[in-house]
């Protein structure tokens, strides 16, 4: 930007960069700690910030134009908790030693790989739980997304405080002490009795008389005496509350039983959701099935077909290949893996497989964490043109 930059950057450029080996990435940053705690810590604090003063801002407007308080409890409570959150995980930024970013392109894809270096301590990089992929290669292969999350009972544990805390701030005095129990059963038990790995993802159904519903179905390890599935039945139990009942205008709440073919008999709770305005009343259930160590959840309209799909899906990812060879480079040292296929949300136009993969986990050094996009390229065309108004 001027003379005295350029001769303090020129004898690099012309002795050290032109001495340096190539990488082997097409193309490759680097950032120096002071850059990563002066220029990207702030921008990220800024961007939340103005986000959170947006959160603030409408639920005040939301107040003038109803002339009342809002049907939960105190935003800014919310607010305040989640910020702590936040801050927890800028507060890492700071304590890097060393950052890069590599791009990469393929023939139909595009690959981003992001390194950061920290100590692991107080104030450093986070402890991380990590394992293979193989939850994700055994979701069914017309998932719309699958997240696979892996932490350890600590972290669950202190996940679920935050989680709680947040419900609780929300409902404000409108929580009985009674459904306030019965909620922290339900986070502190599921948090307690499911496994490291969690997969959580949605399926979607064209032809819902041939029993293909769409919904959500979640997937982890049952452990320390059922208290994920006892979690799960406190869960349908809150639901039936009042204090939950009336705000999401559930009109009936019914818990009964229900088999499921191949997978066996199963918790069920049917709701009804009372229609607004010229919506009609919308139908959803839960199901669940905790046997053989397993915990399989399902809510959607359709709640005991999407739990045999999720369970015995008849074609899975791990069976396509072109999918798999995005999941299978993510190696074996991974905490999260959100895996997409936007295609599909509209089955009535059917594409080749065209995923987006968003993942990190741990490296190979000691404090070393890597974070990772993949998208395929008929994924990046279409952000492109939405980008661009096309």
């Amino acid at each position: 930007k001027d003379e005295a930059t350029a001769k303090r950057l020129g004898p690099y450029a012309a002795r050290t960069l032109g001495k340096a080996p190539l990488p082997k990435s097409e193309v490759h940053v680097e950032l120096a700690p002071t850059a990563i705690s002066g220029k990207v810590r702030p921008f990220l604090e800024r961007q939340w910030q103005a986000y959170a003063v947006d959160l603030l801002a409408a639920d005040a407007k939301m107040r003038d134009a109803r002339g009342r308080a809002p049907d939960f409890g105190d935003p800014k409570a919310v607010v305040a908790i989640v910020d702590a959150f936040v801050q927890r995980r800028m507060a890492t930024l700071a304590s890097l030693t060393k950052a890069s970013v590599d791009v990469d392109t393929g023939v139909d894809d595009v690959h981003v790989r992001v390194t950061a270096t920290g100590p692991e301590r107080d104030g450093g990089v986070e402890a991380m739980t990590v394992g293979d992929v193989a939850p994700i290669f055994e979701v069914p292969q017309d998932a719309i997304f699958a997240v696979l999350s892996r932490s350890a009972p600590d972290e669950r544990v202190a996940d679920a405080r935050d989680v709680e805390a947040a419900i609780v701030a929300a409902l404000g005095a409108r929580l009985p002490e009674a459904e306030g129990k019965k909620l922290h059963g339900a986070i502190d038990g599921f948090a307690k009795g499911r496994g490291d790995a969690l997969t959580l993802f949605a399926l979607g159904g064209a032809d819902k008389d041939k029993g293909v519903g769409k919904g959500l179905v979640l997937r982890t390890d049952a452990r320390d005496g059922g208290l994920a599935p006892r979690a799960m039945g406190d869960v349908a139990e809150l639901l039936r509350a009042p204090v939950f009942k009336e705000p999401f205008h559930l009109k009936q709440t019914l818990r009964s039983t229900g088999d499921a073919p191949g997978v066996g008999k199963c918790d069920v709770l049917d709701l009804s959701i009372e229609g607004r305005g010229k919506l009609s009343d919308t139908k959803l259930g839960l199901a669940w099935n905790a046997e053989g160590g397993r915990l399989v959840a399902a809510v959607g309209d359709s709640p005991l077909d999407l739990l045999v799909r999720g369970t015995k899906p008849p074609r899975k990812l791990a069976d396509d290949k072109s999918l798999a060879t995005y999941v299978s480079a993510l190696g074996k040292e991974v905490s999260f893996v959100f895996f997409a296929q936007p295609f599909l949300v509209d089955p009535s136009h059917p594409v080749a497989p065209s995923p987006a993969v968003v993942s990190w986990g741990k490296g190979a050094g000691a404090g070393e964490r890597w974070a990772r996009v993949d998208v395929s390229d008929r994924v990046l065309r279409e952000l492109l043109k939405k980008q661009l108004g096309l």
